[in-house]
């Protein structure tokens, strides 16, 4: 159809207040504005509005309007912060251009609302001396919220599914559980306010979430940590690109991210957010569709984790870490497969161990794991790289590998390795499945003489563990080493 807009129509302070404002108040759906059945009345339909960032529904309400003056004025309908119709009535004036009526005069002017969080639905003209309104004076003034922008495409680059559509800010007083699900395909600026929600936040997608702080509210379920999630995506779907930015996470369980598809998205991100004080499970990836061979990316970088459990599933692949601090008792769980953890720093004590790995093909790079119980611990997987890992002070043994196969640690720099008699550097053993065909190289260990060295060992191999090569391993401090060297499949080359 047509643009239903004429040049003869004057321009008010109103038609720039609408669109400045478009993605703080607009109509959803509905809310149209027709003749009422008696004088002076105007029926305004059932829909819903965003009003100052958040979502209310519009009940079906009938609107009388003030009597006419001498002069004509322009009224303007609305919906307010609650949901409710209402009238702003206008400035009388007589009308210019001379002899115009209704949208082709400039004066009398509408109301601005320059001081209102309204979302506009019409315009009626009311003229001077009726006694009645008619359908012809009522100007359908509507902004609609769906408003998006295309696609990222460069010259240089295939087309990126990044999130679309305009930057939105809830109302400070806004709960996040209702007003994120409305916004898929916006980047939601917190401003740098703190929001709760009340119950779990079913995240849309695309989307951005950036900038604030997102705590549980004091009666939400899930502010006591029992069983559920602040955020979580829907494993049941799939998402695109979803993406948190600088965002502080409150207490308990934070953010369970699912079901993103592998195929067709861009990378998504968890990038500058701290998590406080979970005690729990601050970040879980899990439960790709079944419906898709592959999960998708996450990268999770410059995250800050304060006693957190951190929890990448099964059925969960090709997550990154990296630059992240995982501090005071917190834990990483890699069970999935083609996992990273690269440049991150893992400390401050408990008696956890620190990196449990029991998925294939995940790789360690350039960490420091510091005052922990075992820094890491692999069990029953293959394909394992770890490659220039510092650890210092390790309760037991630094890496603990227990029926690995066809894995590598390469690099590793052990300070300290058990401050108990049992830690060793490396430690090769098969209580669950044969251990073999491992690459042990460049390890460097300091125990130091007062903790019983005769005990620990740069490389320790239990009885019955064979074919695995042992390359440059160098024993500090007095500790040894244990091979079954009398096993020739063995490469014990030190």
């Amino acid at each position: 159809m047509p643009d239903d807009i004429r040049n003869g129509w004057g321009a008010h302070a109103l038609d720039a207040n609408q669109q400045r404002n478009r993605y703080q108040n607009a109509i959803v759906s509905g809310c149209a504005v027709s003749d009422g059945a008696n004088a002076m009345e105007v029926d305004v339909a059932s829909g819903d509005a965003i009003v100052a960032g958040s979502k209310v529904p519009v009940s079906a309400t009938t609107l009388t309007l003030s009597a006419s003056n001498s002069d004509p004025r322009k009224d303007v309908l609305y919906i307010d912060s609650e949901g409710t119709p209402q009238v702003a009535e206008g400035h009388t004036a007589p009308a210019q251009p001379s002899g115009e009526t209704r949208r082709d005069t400039y004066q009398p002017r509408p109301a601005d609302l320059s001081a209102t969080d309204a979302a506009v639905v019409a315009e009626v003209w009311v003229g001077g001396g009726v006694s009645d309104t008619a359908s012809g004076d009522i100007s359908d003034r509507r902004v609609f919220a769906d408003i998006r922008v295309g696609d990222i495409v460069s010259d240089s680059h295939t087309t990126d599914e990044r999130t679309t559509g305009k930057t939105v800010t809830p109302a400070p007083a806004a709960d996040l559980t209702t007003f994120i699900p409305n916004y898929a395909g916006h980047v939601i600026d917190l401003a740098g306010r703190e929001y709760t929600v009340s119950s779990t936040v079913t995240v849309p997608s695309p989307i951005t979430i950036r900038n604030g702080t997102i705590k549980p509210d004091s009666n939400s379920s899930v502010s006591d940590f029992t069983s559920d999630w602040m955020m979580r995506t829907d494993p049941t779907s799939d998402h695109r690109r979803v993406e948190f930015e600088n965002v502080t996470f409150g207490p308990r369980n934070a953010v369970t991210v699912a079901g993103i598809q592998f195929n067709n998205v861009a990378e998504s991100r968890c990038t500058s957010c701290t998590f406080e004080d979970m005690w729990g499970n601050s970040l879980q990836v899990a439960g790709k569709n079944s419906s898709q061979n592959e999960w998708g990316t996450l990268r999770v970088a410059d995250c800050q984790f304060n006693g957190c459990t951190l929890q990448v599933n099964a059925d969960a692949d090709y997550v990154m870490f990296v630059g992240c601090d995982i501090s005071n008792q917190s834990t990483l769980t890699l069970a999935g497969e083609n996992n990273t953890v690269a440049s991150c720093h893992v400390s401050a004590g408990g008696t956890e161990d620190k990196i449990i790995i029991t998925g294939n093909k995940n790789k360690i790079y350039a960490t420091t794991i510091n005052h922990t119980n075992r820094a890491i611990v692999a069990t029953g997987c293959s394909r394992l790289h770890i490659d220039g890992v510092q650890s210092l002070i390790s309760a037991a043994h630094a890496v603990y590998f227990d029926g690995v196969t066809n894995s590598t640690v390469d690099g590793l720099t052990v300070g300290r390795a058990g401050n108990s008699t049992t830690g060793d550097a490396v430690h090769l053993t098969d209580t669950t499945a044969t251990c073999t065909r491992n690459v042990i190289r460049d390890v460097q260990a300091d125990v130091y003489a007062n903790d019983s060295p005769t005990t620990r060992d740069v490389v320790h191999e239990t009885t019955g563990v064979s074919g695995n090569k042992i390359h440059d391993c160098t024993p500090q401090g007095g500790a040894g080493l244990t091979l079954n060297s009398t096993t020739t499949a063995n490469n014990t080359s030190i």
